[in-house]
């Protein structure tokens, strides 16, 4: 039997039709649930759904690495420009990019090793942009033509 994998990093109310309907268009999948929260994995499965907690690990950022991000930041062009429709300055949205690309490295293995390491062949996730979890997952599933 084909697995499916269900990533649930919210409980917001609304969620759980839409996943359930997800999940019933797939009959010949087993379907497991897993989250990297571990408030929300006991309130599933104190609410009776079984769920694997992932534990992704992190790091301390290095002085070395945090140096590294600001000096990258200090050199953008875009300094002194805001986010198209915002007041919210460029550099702040770069600095925050920079912080995963560049002091959180250890993590982002993390990632790679846990999310290689699942076995599934559907994967059935809410898509949020402030959710990296869900983004990186979608990814290494495209990655492996899931």
């Amino acid at each position: 039997m084909k697995r499916a994998l269900v990533l649930i990093n919210t409980v917001e109310e609304d969620l759980f039709p839409l996943l359930a309907a997800c999940a019933r268009a797939h009959p010949d999948h087993r379907i497991k649930l897993v989250t990297v929260y571990p408030d929300i994995c006991q309130w599933l499965e104190k609410n009776g759904l079984q769920c694997l907690l992932l534990t992704l690990g992190s790091t301390k950022s290095s002085q070395q690495n945090v140096a590294k991000a600001c000096q990258i930041v200090a050199g953008e062009r875009y300094r002194e420009q805001c986010v198209p429709g915002t007041q919210l300055e460029c550099w702040k949205v770069l600095l925050w990019d920079r912080y995963f690309q560049f002091l959180d490295v250890a993590t982002s293995d993390s990632f790679e090793r846990v999310f290689a390491y699942l076995d599934y062949q559907l994967l059935i996730t809410p898509l949020n942009m402030h959710d990296v979890i869900s983004q990186r997952l979608v990814r290494a599933a495209a990655k492996r033509g899931v």
